[in-house]
């Protein structure tokens, strides 16, 4: 069913949306709790199908993001859910899964200089790319 006012008011608080934050705007520890078990029920069972949850930049995860994947990725793995969670980020952001069971690693290399220019040429193609940007792809 649709989530009550008060989780809706605690989600809001705890995603920082609705424009002024007010005095109290820290929540307890119990109400973190259950909006962190709200949001891990509905990436689960919010879809008719198999879910794919995609976090990027993941070395900047907080704590409460991290404690969702990790209780989402559990429940998925007792409920029999068809979840998948990436988490992608720099090498220093590996740690993010290591609390959960069955989690994988996987660590790219950086693109050889002749295949960066080959994805920079698809994008833009014959328009001139600063250096900038060229030198940061490498």
């Amino acid at each position: 069913g649709a989530p009550e006012p008060q989780m809706l008011d605690r989600l809001a608080q705890f995603l920082s949306l609705g424009g002024t934050p007010r005095r109290d705007s820290t929540l307890s520890l119990r109400d973190r709790d259950g909006v962190l078990e709200f949001l891990s029920d509905w990436i689960i069972n919010g879809a008719t199908g198999p879910t794919l949850v995609v976090l990027e930049n993941a070395q900047w995860a907080d704590d409460s993001t991290r404690e969702l994947l990790k209780r989402t990725a559990e429940r998925a793995r007792q409920d029999g859910a068809a979840l998948m969670l990436i988490a992608a980020g720099r090498e220093d952001s590996a740690d993010i899964c290591q609390d959960a069971t069955g989690h994988q690693t996987l660590t790219l290399t950086p693109l050889a200089a002749r295949h960066c220019e080959t994805l920079l040429q698809g994008i833009f193609g014959t328009k001139p790319v600063a250096h900038s940007i060229r030198k940061n792809t490498h």
